[in-house]
């Protein structure tokens, strides 16, 4: 059987290598989760034996992914650990493990264990088999199909897959592009609704009418009112010859059908100019044949012939005149039709376009900027564009460059345009110029888009970038102090156990030293004499005991206040122990910032429900912004909890006698990244961040601060 053994521990290590082989296990080792995981997506490993306390990727988030794995879903997992308290056994079951042990353990423990696992494998193992069997299957199948529907989508061909109740269960790439629609669209839709049209069934289905013998049949269909399709339908047939399915196979025979028609009207028109008619008789014979191939399609339509190329009765025979003598003919038709299109196309078009005379002055612009600005072209002829739009900085700059805008060379640029409503609109514009038919300036054409919301998005990007930037220091942080506080509490672990055996060795042996002390007189032990010693030693053993418990009760707080926040907002906190835990990690700062660091705790306070780890992200970063504003250490920091019952309000206060706030920078100390002490290191983002835990606990945050007196953070969180 194939064992994987995780552990940061070589000397464990090779211990559980030595003792594993005497089963014949064939064994694989990893000193970190992220190899564990590597090697298990290749293997699949009956059983695998994990620490919790592994560096970067710990042994409970491991296990969870190796569940997700196809090749760790059937495999037992042992945890040995060092970790003894019963939430970690909690949290290890959770995550996937199936058995738990505690290091150190003794062989025949483990030997138990495993002789229990082996039975449970055996089983997991026959499901595995079966599993992995039907993965491979489907996986075959899944590439036949692929491969299939690889072919069909190459060709040319229309294909259709109808169930009995003629539904398009599939069709291939050429059928969505005949019907200019997605798959997902049209699928599980009647095939006449889609080819037809129409809600109703053909009149006439040939699909109903195929004999019991029959293969297939071809018959030839309209899609949509356009393209002509010969159709091959073959049936699906049940055991019962029951037809349960239809393939339907097409082919655009259009041009086939219409080929003898189009060499009929072509011939005509060759007929007509070969012909000795005159020039005027060949237009209206030409303009007649035309009209009549549009009444063949526009009949049922009812459009009148003179609609047919879109002009009024009026207008039909001055365009003929047009047509017939050139678009010089009476000066005004050609004229007034191409402003019309010209006009069509700026107003139609989604850009902004102003066109301006040499001096900037607006002559016409088109309905996008007249929506964009809200000012209208009666509102606007004459002015300067860039006296009446612009901000005064991006006005300067057109003025000290007006050489550039009249310059022939394409020109870009960006400014803010301010709109009627007095809106700010960020616009990236494109000039060109325009020469009359003498080749001197004329105008100036400048196109421009609105990219308000790309300069929005710019901005927030690079905001989230910073945050991101800021949060993976973090996140590099509780990495370094998680790995940091392991190697502390393994050699720590060895003080606590070791000391009180010391002690008892020392309490057994005392009363022969002291008994040779008493024959012989005073000696020395460890340089200094026995007489001394005496009176000292148990209280050394005492503070050894104490300051290990002290590092012990560090290492943990640091390790909660590290780990990844995974819990929701529904834990029960109790403020007074978030304070404590808070204090006991800062104390060495604030130590080192003031002599009078004073805490008042408020009995009976209830709990509310919330993050216990993001509140303590909030009180730190107070304590810390406390602490940082002091001067020297005659200054002081406290800090209490009460309950205010008639609001229901809980309420932390951190209060510093520090150098204060001034008023104009206290109206932005909540905004990302704005901080005073750059130079120091700030990064602006701790009282944010506060700020965004205390609003997700449905709080606020009030600030009192004066210049050169202090400054105090009222923290008020409702009971919810």
């Amino acid at each position: 059987m194939e064992v994987l053994i995780i552990d940061d521990d070589i000397m464990i290590l090779e211990l559980m290598t030595i003792s594993l082989k005497e089963r014949n296990y064939k064994l694989t080792t990893a000193q970190d989760a992220e190899t564990a995981l590597e090697y298990c997506h290749n293997t699949y490993f009956p059983m695998i034996i994990v620490d919790i306390g592994l560096p970067k990727m710990n042994g409970l988030e491991f296990c969870m992914r190796l569940r997700k794995l196809p090749n760790g879903k059937y495999s037992y997992i042992l945890m040995n650990t060092g970790m003894a308290e019963p939430e970690y056994l909690k949290k290890a079951l959770d995550a996937g493990a199936d058995d738990y042990l505690i290091k150190p353990n003794k062989y025949e423990l483990l030997s138990i264990r495993l002789d229990i696992s082996e039975h449970i494998i055996k089983n997991r193992n026959k499901r595995f088999k079966a599993e992995e069997e039907i993965r491979i299957r489907e996986k075959e199948l899944k590439e036949t199909r692929h491969r299939l529907t690889t072919i069909l989508d190459s060709m040319k061909e229309v294909i259709f897959y109808f169930d009995s109740e003629y539904r398009i269960q599939w069709l291939n790439r050429s059928a969505t592009e005949l019907l200019k629609t997605e798959a997902k669209d049209i699928t599980g839709k009647k095939c006449y609704e889609v080819l037809k049209k129409d809600k109703n069934h053909c009149k006439v289905c040939p699909l109903k009418n195929i004999n019991n013998n029959e293969t297939h049949i071809i018959h030839e269909m309209q899609v949509q009112d356009e393209s002509i399709f010969r159709l091959k339908s073959y049936p699906i047939r049940n055991d019962n010859n029951r037809i349960i399915n239809w393939v339907v196979v097409g082919l655009d025979i259009s041009d086939e059908i219409f080929r003898y028609e189009v060499k009929d009207f072509l011939n005509r028109i060759s007929d007509i100019f070969f012909s000795s008619t005159n020039l005027q008789d060949i237009y209206t014979e030409l303009m007649d044949i035309f009209i009549s191939r549009f009444e063949k399609f526009e009949k049922d339509k009812n459009i009148p012939e003179e609609k047919i190329l879109d002009i009024d009765e009026n207008s039909h025979n001055e365009y003929h005149e047009c047509m017939l003598k050139g678009p010089h003919a009476k000066g005004t038709f050609a004229e007034v039709e191409e402003r019309k299109f010209i006009t069509a196309i700026l107003d139609n078009a989604s850009a902004l376009i102003v066109v301006l005379d040499r001096n900037g002055h607006i002559i016409r612009f088109n309905k996008a900027f007249e929506s964009l600005s809200g000012y209208t072209l009666k509102e606007l002829y004459g002015y300067i564009f860039w006296e009446k739009l612009l901000k005064s900085d991006d006005a300067e700059y057109m003025r000290s460059n007006i050489d550039l805008i009249h310059d022939t060379a394409q020109m870009t640029f960006e400014n803010t345009l301010q709109t009627k409503n007095g809106k700010n609109k960020y616009i990236s514009w494109s000039k060109t110029t325009i020469k009359s038919i003498s080749g001197d300036f004329s105008n100036i054409v400048a196109i421009g888009t609105d990219i308000t919301d790309k300069k929005k998005a710019e901005r927030e990007v690079k905001l989230s970038q910073l945050q991101l930037m800021q949060a993976d220091k973090m996140a590099a942080l509780g990495t370094i102090v998680s790995g940091v506080a392991h190697e502390i509490n393994n050699p720590n672990n060895f003080i606590l156990i070791n000391t009180p055996l010391i002690i008892e060795a020392w309490e057994d042996i005392f009363p022969i030293l002291d008994k040779y002390y008493t024959t012989n007189g005073d000696f020395d032990i460890g340089g200094l004499p026995y007489s001394e010693m005496k009176e000292y030693i148990s209280v050394l053993f005492s503070g050894i005991v104490k300051g290990s418990k002290r590092i012990k009760k560090i290492v943990n707080e640091l390790k909660n206040y590290s780990r990844p926040d995974l819990s929701d907002m529904q834990e029960s906190v109790d403020i007074n122990e978030v304070v404590k835990n808070c204090i006991t990690l800062n104390n060495s700062l604030i130590n080192k910032s003031t002599r009078h660091f004073s805490v008042k705790y408020e009995e009976d306070i209830p709990s509310f429900n919330g993050n216990f780890q993001r509140i303590e992200q909030v009180v730190i970063n107070l304590l810390q912004n406390a602490c940082q504003a002091l001067q020297d250490k005659s200054k002081g920091v406290t800090v209490s909890t009460s309950y205010k019952k008639t609001q229901n309000r809980i309420v932390l206060t951190v209060k510093d006698e520090g150098i204060g706030i001034s008023d104009k920078s206290l109206s932005f100390i909540m905004n990302p990244f704005y901080t005073t002490k750059r130079t120091s290191g700030g990064t602006g983002l701790g009282l944010s961040v506060t700020s965004k835990i205390i609003k997700e606990h449905g709080g606020i945050i009030e600030v009192d601060s004066k210049k050169g007196v202090g400054t105090t953070f009222n923290v008020l969180i409702p009971l919810r």
